[in-house]
Order: C-alpha cells, then structure tokens, then sequence
C-alpha cells in the first residue's frame, strides 16, 4: 500500500505586468487563491470578480502594494503569501521579471531588495532607503496577506462543504470504470479505491486536481474491472476524502452498465447548466 502525505497550504497571489510603448497591452492586475483567478482589472477599466465572497472580503488597493516602474517595456510582478493549515506556518514572496527575465526580489527576512538584473541595481538601492515602504510591504505579506487568505478559504469551504459529488461513469463495459467527484474546496482532496476496506495497488495514478469555473475543484481515479468478476464488484469502494470527511461510493453494475452517463451526472449536468444560464443573466 502507497501512503502519499498531502501538504494543506493555501496561497494567495497578486500579479501585475506593467508595460510601456506597448500598443493595445494595458496594465494588468490580477488575484489568485490557489489556482483559481478571483480578481482581475486593467488600465482599461475592466474589472472582474469571480464570486461575492472574494469582493466581500478583499481591499482593492492589495494591488498598490506593488512598484510601478515607466522606464520598462514590460514589468511582470508577483506577491502574496502561503498558508500551510496545519502549522500555521506563512512563506512570503514579492518579486519582478523585466522582459520576461528575473529582475529583483524581495529578502523578507533581511528586508532587503536583492538586484537579479544590472538595470535593477541603483533601483534596488533606492527602494532599500525607503524605509517606510518596506515596513509596509512586512505588515502587508505577513499579516494581511494571510488573513485575508485564511478568511476566504474558510468562507469558501463553509459555502461549499455540501456541494461534493462523486460517481461513477464508464464509457464501454470493457472501459475502466472512473470515479468522478467534483465540486469540492479546497484543492487538497484525496481519491483510491478499496478492496474488502484495504486501499489497493492501482497502476493508474489519480488525475490530477483541476479548478472548475464556480471555484471549486474535480478530480478522478480509476479502475481496471476487466478482470473483476461481476459478483465481486461489491467488494469494491472509491474513496474521496477531505480533511476529516469520507464518502465511499460502492462499485455497483447498475451504475455504469450500457457505457450510459448515470443519472447523477445528469443531474450534475443540469445545475451547472442552470447555474452558467443564470450567472450570465439569462434568468
């Protein structure tokens, strides 16, 4: 039996790309937590947010916190924090490309900027004498960063603890049999599938974690039933596990037989649809 340690850190990420003499490329700014886009705007005006939540929570001058520098064609900057559940541990970053190669970061614990480019030397040394600036930048990654981080990934899993399904489609009777959950937050999920209640030796890895457009996230794994006889099949179960949640599936014929989508997915199907119509403003 393979035991796989999951790591349950959550991250939040700033990133911003400011350019100049560039036609039609406005400035950029967008919010990721994990891996998932909860807020975007430009130099145009557009703004997008991707759920209630985030704007309820979220101070819209995060973005502020990075350096604007006009002398750039293209200035790609990145900042935010990691959140490790479990030790409560948080790793801090702030860094910038300049024309897609490495152009300074942030020492955190020396609070210094480090030059990683010839243009960025006299500008690091400058920004090294603003004193100000970089207790600000200590206060932000350190303790707003996290908060804010912590607070949406609680928020978001209360909203979504009831929304996990999990079944079971088969496309022929001689396909491997998938076990398909989706709808879950956060990302740290585990799937394998038992034998008589002991987890077995798959030679098919899980897929991996994938984002849905609702925030939320998908997963499968799989079986190989070509050499299960059909009065064994009982003896089989999927496992999904969150944290300290478990749902089992029971490896059933019924629920994949004719290589037809179950009826659950059909339902699954239907809500999403319901929930695109409705988001776009159809409803």
């Amino acid at each position: 039996t393979r035991i796989k340690l999951l790591t349950f850190k959550n991250s939040l990420t700033f990133f911003a790309i400011i350019s100049t003499g560039i036609k039609n490329l406005p400035n950029l700014f967008t919010t990721v937590v994990d891996d998932i886009q909860v807020d975007y705007y430009d130099s145009n005006g557009t703004r997008k947010q991707s759920s209630n939540l985030w704007k309820n929570i979220s101070d819209s001058n995060h973005h502020s916190n990075f350096l604007i520098l006009s002398v750039l064609a293209v200035l790609q900057c990145m900042s935010g924090c990691e959140l490790d559940e479990k030790s409560a541990e948080v790793v801090t970053f702030q860094k910038c490309g300049y024309n897609g190669e490495d152009f300074m970061k942030l020492d955190f614990k020396n609070l210094t900027w480090i030059a990683q480019h010839t243009l960025a030397e006299n500008f690091t040394l400058e920004l090294n004498l603003d004193q100000q600036r970089l207790n600000n930048t200590k206060v932000f990654l350190s303790l707003t960063c996290p908060k804010v981080l912590n607070e949406f990934v609680i928020r978001s899993a209360l909203q979504r603890e009831d929304l996990t399904s999990v079944v079971l489609l088969q496309k022929t009777p001689s396909s491997l049999v998938n076990c398909f959950a989706t709808g879950f937050y956060p990302n740290t999920a585990r799937m394998f599938w038992m034998r008589d209640g002991m987890e077995i030796q798959n030679d098919k890895e899980p897929s991996e974690i994938l984002p849905n457009h609702d925030n939320t996230y998908q997963m499968s794994v799989y079986l190989n039933v070509s050499s299960i006889a059909s009065e064994d099949w009982k003896r089989y179960d999927c496992v999904f596990r969150l944290g300290n949640k478990t749902k089992l599936t029971r490896l059933k014929k019924e629920i994949t037989e004719d290589g037809k989508l179950s009826s659950q997915i059909h339902w699954l199907v239907n809500i999403a649809l319901y929930l695109a119509v409705k988001k776009d403003g159809v409803l």
